[in-house]
């Protein structure tokens, strides 16, 4: 048996397991009433406007500890952030603080301590945020693995100044590269997204989708429940608000008609090959074959 399947399938077994100890969220969206709101801070309804994120107090962020936003690169964490941003007016940190187009969008992008209200993390945790790696709670946000794997490629290869944004162009892409890099992350995903959910012993998780964030339906009650989760208590209208102010065009990726799309370069055989490795972790966050295609978007 090959190793990243064998990966595979004890992935998928320590998910099923821990299943029983952790929280997932509804992955269709939680109703608003179904919406924890014994929260520490709350969102005053107000005018719908572009906010200004501060850093938390003195006082509200006394004896907290900020909750990790922890994805695999490619999931949208930053769109995420974005959000959280928008509907709380608190700034999220990171553990990354190298990228200088992030720090012009994320003002709290140095910060990984208890000053802000959820701290971005990936794989690799540098050393001077270690203190924060044993948080008791973990949002983990998820993104169907095929969509995943194409947006951490496309920004791995680009040369541009902003790698966020950057597509593919067609007379550039390099099948054999693409096939070589992705079967990689594949083997990377499978393994880290429940290994991360295994640690640290004793915390708190909430789940959300990628997919279910940006339903126009779904999102807004899902933000609203990832909220409740990180101490912010917000109206409906106020997270509906967010997303009017969060399609920040240094973050969210436009491409153009000369460049490569996914349904493009994932053949039929590549895409087998790779659901063989993700599918014991991927089907418990009823992701399919299938379902990384886009559809028309519901009303």
């Amino acid at each position: 048996m090959k190793k990243p399947v064998l990966g595979a399938i004890v992935a998928g077994v320590m998910l099923a397991t821990m299943r029983a100890v952790f929280s997932f969220g509804d992955f269709e969206g939680e109703k608003a009433s179904d919406v924890n709101t014994d929260c520490k801070m709350r969102v005053e309804d107000g005018p719908c406007y572009e906010r200004t994120p501060r850093l938390l107090t003195g006082f509200e962020s006394r004896g907290r500890e900020a909750p990790l936003l922890w994805s695999y690169p490619g999931s949208g964490n930053s769109y995420l952030r974005l959000l959280v941003e928008q509907s709380t007016g608190l700034l999220t940190g990171s553990m990354y603080h190298k990228d200088e187009i992030m720090k012009e969008v994320f003002k709290g992008e140095t910060h990984c301590d208890n000053t802000v209200i959820g701290i971005k993390s990936h794989k690799k945790v540098p050393k001077r945020c270690q203190a924060v790696e044993g948080t008791g709670r973990v949002a983990l946000l998820v993104r169907h693995p095929m969509r995943t794997f194409f947006a951490e490629y496309s920004r791995k290869i680009s040369t541009a100044k902003n790698r966020h944004i950057d597509g593919i162009d067609r007379d550039k892409f390099n099948m054999t590269n693409f096939t070589v890099v992705v079967k990689k992350m594949a083997s990377e995903w499978v393994t880290q997204i429940p290994v991360r959910l295994a640690t640290p012993r004793g915390a708190t998780y909430h789940i959300l989708r990628f997919e279910d964030l940006t339903h126009p339906k779904r999102g807004p009650p899902s933000l609203r429940s990832l909220l409740a989760f990180l101490d912010v208590c917000a109206s409906l209208p106020s997270v509906k608000c967010a997303y009017k102010h969060s399609n920040n065009p240094a973050i969210r990726r436009s491409p153009t008609p000369n460049q490569v799309t996914l349904e493009e370069v994932l053949t039929d055989d590549l895409l087998d090959e790779l659901w063989r490795v993700v599918a014991p972790v991927a089907v418990q966050y009823n992701y399919t074959k299938e379902n990384w295609r886009k559809r028309k978007r519901e009303g």
